[in-house]
Order: C-alpha cells, then sequence, then structure tokens
C-alpha cells in the first residue's frame, strides 16, 4: 500500500474532483485505487493521498475515461495522445529536438500555442503558458496544481527520452505560484522559481545540445511517464551515482568506454576506477543496458536489422550472438514469447 513516506499528500480540492470526475463516469474510485495498492477512501472527504498512490491513480482513470486530460481540459485527448506525440521523434537527435516535438505535438492535440522552447544565454527551456488554456475547472489552487504536476510529467517525458541530459542538465522549475512550497517538491529536485509569468523546465545549452540516440517512441507511453515521475519523487532514480551517470549515457548510444570517458571528461583510467569504486564495471553496465534495450526493441515490430542497428551492433548475426548469451534465447525465440 501506499504510505505517507511515498511523497507529500495531494490537496483536498484535487481529491474531490478526482473523486467527482470518477463518480460522474460511473467508476468506483475506491476499488480502483484498492487494485493499484493505492490507500484512499474515494468517498471520504477527510481522506489523505500520497502525491505518488494520487499519479498511478489518476493514469488508470484517465484510461478508463479514455482522456489523457481526466477532464481536466474542456478539449479531452483521447488514449494514446503521449505515443502520438512522440511519433515524429527521429532515431537520434538532441534534448531540444525532443523539446519542439513535444511542444509542437502537444500544441497540436490541445489546439493552442501554449508550449514553446526559449533559448536562452547558456540555457534552452520548455516554456508553457496556460493563461488562456481551456480549463474544464476553476479553483486556481486546483490549477497551481494540475500545472506543476504537469511539469513533472514533463521532465519524465523528457527523460525518458534522454536520461543524462534531462536529469544531470536540469537546472531550474519556473512556477506560477507566488511563493512555496509547490505542492510537488521540486525544492528538493532542482532550483525552484516562484511568480513567474509562465511555467518552465530551464536546462542547461550545452548538455541540451548534445546529439544521443532516441529511443523508439512505443516504449513512452503514459504509464511509463508515469512510473518515471514516481522514481523521481521517491529517489529511484540514480543520477547521483556514477555507475547511473555512465548508464544513461550507455542508453544514449555511447556504446564503448572511450565515448562514456570522453562525454564524461575523463580517461579511461579513471572511468574504471570511479567503476569499481562502486562495485561496478563498464562491460557489466553495457550488458545490462543493451539487454534491457533489446528486450524493448523487441516487442515493437522493428526488424532485427534495424534492432541491431540501433544497439550499435554491426548486423543481425553479431546481435543474435550477444543477445543468446545474455539470455540464453535468440531474438526471434524473445519476440515470439513477447507476442503470445
Amino acid at each position: 500500500m501506499e504510505t505517507a513516506h511515498d511523497g507529500p499528500f495531494v490537496p483536498r480540492s484535487a481529491l474531490a474532483a478526482l473523486r467527482s470526475r470518477a463518480e460522474s463516469a460511473g467508476l468506483d474510485v475506491s476499488r480502483i485505487a484498492g487494485d493499484l495498492g493505492v490507500e484512499f477512501d474515494g468517498l471520504n472527504g477527510a481522506s489523505r493521498l500520497p502525491l505518488t498512490g494520487f499519479l498511478r491513480l489518476q493514469t488508470r482513470l484517465t484510461s478508463l475515461l479514455d482522456d489523457e486530460t481526466g477532464r481536466l481540459s474542456k478539449r479531452p485527448l483521447l488514449s494514446g495522445s503521449t505515443e502520438l506525440a512522440l511519433s515524429r521523434l527521429p532515431s537520434r537527435g538532441t534534448l531540444i529536438d525532443a523539446m519542439e516535438t513535444a511542444a509542437r505535438s502537444y500544441n497540436l492535440l490541445h489546439g493552442g500555442e501554449f508550449n514553446s522552447v526559449q533559448h536562452r544565454e547558456g540555457q534552452v527551456a520548455f516554456v508553457t503558458d496556460d493563461r488562456n488554456f481551456p480549463y474544464a475547472v476553476q479553483d486556481d489552487e486546483q490549477i497551481l496544481f494540475i500545472m506543476e504536476t504537469t511539469l513533472l510529467f514533463v521532465h519524465a517525458l523528457l527523460r525518458l527520452i534522454v536520461p543524462s541530459v534531462a536529469a544531470g542538465g536540469w537546472r531550474a522549475v519556473e512556477l506560477r505560484r507566488e511563493q512555496g512550497p509547490a505542492r510537488v517538491p521540486f525544492d528538493d529536485l532542482v532550483e525552484t522559481r516562484y511568480g513567474c509569468l509562465a511555467y518552465a523546465l530551464v536546462y542547461d545549452r550545452a548538455a541540451a545540445e548534445r546529439i544521443v540516440t532516441f529511443p523508439p517512441p512505443a516504449g513512452i507511453t503514459l504509464e511509463a511517464v508515469t512510473e518515471e515521475q514516481i522514481r523521481l519523487l521517491t529517489g529511484g532514480v540514480d543520477d547521483r551515482t556514477f555507475a547511473g551517470r555512465v548508464r544513461m549515457l550507455i542508453e544514449e548510444g555511447a556504446g564503448d568506454q572511450t565515448a562514456v570517458a570522453r562525454a564524461l571528461g575523463m580517461s579511461v583510467a579513471t572511468l574504471r576506477r570511479r567503476l569499481a569504486e562502486e562495485g561496478q564495471s563498464f562491460r557489466a553496465l553495457r550488458t545490462e543496458t543493451l539487454e534491457k534495450q533489446a528486450d524493448q526493441l523487441l516487442r515493437t515490430d522493428l526488424p532485427l536489422v534495424q534492432v541491431a542497428e540501433r544497439l550499435g551492433f554491426s548486423d543481425v548475426r553479431s546481435f543474435s550472438r550477444a543477445f543468446k548469451a545474455w539470455t540464453g534465447e535468440t531474438p526471434n525465440t524473445r519476440r515470439r514469447n513477447a507476442q503470445v
């Protein structure tokens, strides 16, 4: 069950609105919460719910309502909108490319120029101006909460696309709330600026311009973004460990020790020593990361030759040998089993 240790509690107004949206669709929010392992009495106005539990509950509710806004907007977004928003991502690019793709796509989906990418001195920001957004709610505190969780959502989305850059290059968050603390504990994660004219996620420009390999859009679902949000809130990400930073660089296409060491600004010998201090090795991290990425790619319709290419192998035969050494089965067998 979710507990108070899973993050701050959400505003009562947000709970009441969530309960109302569920009941208007004939859904039992308490039963849905129970199915998710979230302890919440949806019929009790005094109920308190950790933010992590709320995010899981809201994600399930948006799926049941077939509206990714959870009926918080007068312009609903059908299920699958997140995947659609990323369908134009190329196989490689920068964090800026990912931000611009997300901004354009969500503007089209929401029917307005609410999102933009701003280039600042040494920084780049994903900016959301919600002053003319067609909210289906009128409560000011609830709207602040909606936008703060939306910022957390966008950062989690960018982390899934460009893990190391969106994590290590994150510099600040800008909120319209006049003073802290925010309902989302940004103060624990990054510099938080209050009383701003618009909402923004601010990243280091040099990091945001580095070209990386993007994951297949099919794997970046609404549910995957929600789980990344929860990892951020509960400390389940390993940005602060050296091995975690190396793992992220491997995920983005830095396939050998020389490339990773160069990205980190150190020698290969220093890279090996730092990993050894944490009980890790480059070979083990690379194998673990590539196996995970291969498993994700094999769940898509991508041809094996393209799967091998995305993972940095020279041909399908080399990839097949490596995959069988990792897992004991061939890529085709794994793909067939995943489709059962």
